[in-house]
């Protein structure tokens, strides 16, 4: 008797422990390592951009007289995530976008690239709605950008420090990096260290 007692009180150790491994790796977060190769097909207009996967970081620079350059990051954003990468302007001055959003809310962070002091423009659906002090990005300089979604809430951090903190709608996203220099002196940036981790 004391033998199936121990043998049911070891299935039942075992079932517990297997549905705990279970559960773990089903709320696992999945995280996405972006390789300078895959960055290279979120070129949107690879006739009128210039880039090169390097070892360890991308390069890329809008073509002189075009209207900048495009990164469409190819799937949706669903959920709650984090993305992560390290931006280093070539350009002593340039606009940045990280835009966001799906259908009739298309929402826009645009900062400076720039030695001088910076302001920061929030766009809804190409309209501003908020423009404050941001964060000081200069040139020649690796600055850290993490873009995440909680709920309804979104953040944007450069250098760890928050630049914007918004409500926005618990959809789908769509998400592109785009960049604007000047005709004389076309936006070129290196990306590095991209992750994407989807909760």
């Amino acid at each position: 008797m004391k033998k199936y007692v121990f043998l049911l009180v070891a299935l039942i150790v075992l079932g517990i422990l297997g549905a705990g491994v279970w559960l773990a790796s089903f709320t696992k977060d999945r995280e996405e390592a972006i390789t300078p190769q895959s960055l290279s097909s979120w070129v949107e207009n690879q006739e009128d951009t210039i880039f090169e996967v390097r070892e360890d970081a991308f390069y890329v620079q809008e073509a002189i007289g075009s209207t900048g350059l495009v990164l469409n990051y190819p799937e949706e954003l669903k959920g709650n995530f984090t993305l992560r990468f390290q931006m280093l302007s070539l350009t002593k001055k340039a606009a940045i976008r990280f835009v966001f959003g799906t259908g009739k809310n298309i929402y826009g962070v645009e900062m400076k690239i720039s030695a001088e002091k910076n302001k920061l423009r929030l766009l809804k659906n190409k309209v501003a709605v908020l423009e404050k002090d941001g964060p000081l990005i200069k040139p020649d300089v690796y600055y850290s950008f993490e873009l995440s979604k909680n709920g309804s809430e979104l953040s944007l951090k450069v250098n760890e420090e928050e630049a914007i903190n918004m409500q926005i709608s618990d959809s789908p996203l769509n998400f592109s990096v785009e960049l604007q220099g000047y005709p004389d002196n076309p936006a070129a940036v290196e990306i590095r260290d991209m992750e994407i981790i989807q909760k």
